[in-house]
């Protein structure tokens, strides 16, 4: 029996981390319901909403919009760099 979707925070935070406390692979579980998966295809199709996500700030919130897409997207690696003082002339 597949257990219903989370809908609230409190939710979420009722679970357990399993895995092996040795490494770095472990996943929280809610007890109670269960976390849409990160994947860009798995979410978007499972999603009730569509949402606009703005976020405006310096290259640090650049740098954050670019590796949440490239997440999404599936990537496992990506880089980016600020331009040079030469290329800012």
């Amino acid at each position: 029996q597949s257990l219903p979707r989370c809908k609230t925070q409190q939710d979420i935070l009722d679970g357990n981390q399993q895995g092996s406390p040795d490494t770095f692979d472990r996943e929280w579980v809610p007890n109670s319901c269960r976390l849409v998966p990160l994947n860009p295809f798995t979410w978007t199709d499972h999603s009730k909403c569509q949402v606009t996500i703005v976020l405006i700030g310096d290259s640090h919130i650049r740098n954050l919009f670019t590796a949440t897409v490239n997440g999404l997207r599936g990537s496992s690696a990506f880089a980016e760099a600020h331009a040079g003082s030469e290329d800012k002339d």
